[in-house]
């Protein structure tokens, strides 16, 4: 045989696909876990002129007049909020629109406006009518462009990308599982290709003394038979020696080299009219 099939050709090609495939997958997982941890929840950042999302929990005191604003809140929904909940904000330049109250976590929209300088300011959330020194603080970052906004996240695909961690997983996954698939297949096909051709792939290559034992896929089904003499492939399937079949099952047989043989892993044995 002159070389590898192009079936063997297509089948690396899809390993260093699914290779790839998990490595990003792997380094998806990682960054989106680094995000999880390493990123402060407190902390707003927001692009001169744009809009950011924002998120938190509403503290609600233990009085019974808190828990009828927390409730009338609640009751007269999200359109409402903007006059049930009060964002306090050390800079004119910054404004936040309440889009959803669920018990007591809320979710808003931070705007600032053209222009608004570079930095970072103190925001706090409460219920209208609740005193302001009681409300939970948060940080609002405002950068002067995107780029700026990007170097200052935690996260390697927020950086690089602009993508949340969590959306390379989702696409990296299904890549990996198919190009998996497509590996499996392709590799049972060219090991019926090969058996059909008298060929078959070493499964074990094991030291005893001075000679390997070696373990390979022809067995009795393959029309082998005990001292049947067989030829050994190197990798590119060439003859590079002579092995001869000693425990012969229905799918495998067993054979004993000197060490000297020019065989190792990767390598095949074959029968001696492969190919005809």
């Amino acid at each position: 045989m002159n070389g590898p099939p192009r079936s063997d050709a297509a089948r690396r090609a899809c390993q260093k696909l699914a290779v790839a495939a998990c490595m990003l997958l792997l380094l998806a997982v990682a960054d989106a876990c680094w995000l999880a941890i390493g990123d402060d929840r407190d902390l707003f950042r927001v692009v001169a002129g744009g809009a950011a999302p924002a998120s938190g929990d509403l503290l609600i005191p233990a009085d019974s007049h808190s828990a009828d604003l927390h409730a009338r809140a609640l009751a007269d929904g999200p359109a409402a909020l903007d006059r049930h909940l009060r964002a306090d904000l050390d800079s004119p330049d910054l404004t936040v629109h309440f889009l959803e109250l669920q018990g007591r976590l809320w979710r808003a929209q931070v705007l600032a406006a053209p222009g608004t300088p570079p930095g970072e300011h103190r925001m706090t959330v409460r219920l209208a009518g609740q005193p302001q020194d009681e409300a939970p603080a948060y940080t609002v970052r405002v950068f002067i462009d995107l780029p700026d906004l990007r170097a200052d996240q935690p996260s390697l695909f927020l950086r690089v990308l602009g993508v949340q961690p969590v959306w390379v997983v989702l696409g990296a996954l299904p890549l990996a599982l198919l190009a998996g698939a497509l590996v499996y297949r392709l590799a049972g096909r060219e090991l019926d290709r090969l058996l059909a051709a008298g060929i078959a792939p070493i499964y074990r290559l094991a030291r005893r003394g001075g000679e390997w034992e070696v373990v390979f896929g022809l067995g009795r089904a393959h029309g082998v038979r005990p001292g049947q003499r067989l030829a050994i492939l190197d990798r590119d399937q060439r003859p590079v020696g002579q092995l001869v079949a000693e425990t012969v099952d229905a799918q495998t047989a067993t054979a004993r080299v000197p060490l000297g043989e020019n065989i190792g892993p990767g390598h095949f044995v074959a029968r001696q009219d492969h190919g005809r």
